[in-house]
């Protein structure tokens, strides 16, 4: 006597997640944790398609919204390639050419989402730690008493 089927997600849920947020199945195996053959069973009793491997990405795709999306730290995203690149970063260098190593690109405003090149600057990261860490107690390393 095997397990007892776990309950399906309504379709609309479904389609809010798979469709509209654009969560992988893998998210969303995650997100009800759920094995993929059970994930793959709810849709296909909802009769919502599953892209395949090598299916048409990027602007062939009904679903393509751009290629953006935010990361977890709250950075614009933007599909290139295999991850994308972040946004500001990549702004940075159509303007004024490659970030060297050891510098960042800082939000002026600390609006992480405004990459507009007016609010973009190129700084060390010594510097941008500094401006960062303005006002803050510094954290020393405790003494033995020894």
């Amino acid at each position: 006597m095997g397990r007892p089927k776990r309950p399906a997600p309504s379709k609309e849920l479904l389609i809010d997640l798979y469709i509209n947020q654009q969560l992988s199945l893998k998210k969303i195996r995650r997100y009800f944790r759920a094995d993929h053959r059970v994930v793959h069973r709810w849709f296909e009793e909802a009769g919502i398609p599953i892209a395949k491997p090598g299916a048409r990405m990027g602007e062939v795709n009904g679903f393509w919204h751009g290629g953006r999306s935010i990361t977890p730290q709250g950075y614009e995203r933007i599909a290139e390639g295999h991850g994308g690149k972040l946004a500001h970063r990549l702004i940075w260098e159509q303007h004024n050419g490659p970030i060297p190593p050891g510098y960042v690109i800082h939000h002026k405003n600390h609006n992480k989402l405004d990459n507009r090149i007016e609010n973009l600057e190129m700084l060390t990261m010594g510097e941008h730690t500094k401006l960062h860490h303005k006002g803050k107690p510094k954290l020393r390393k405790q003494r033995s008493g020894y």
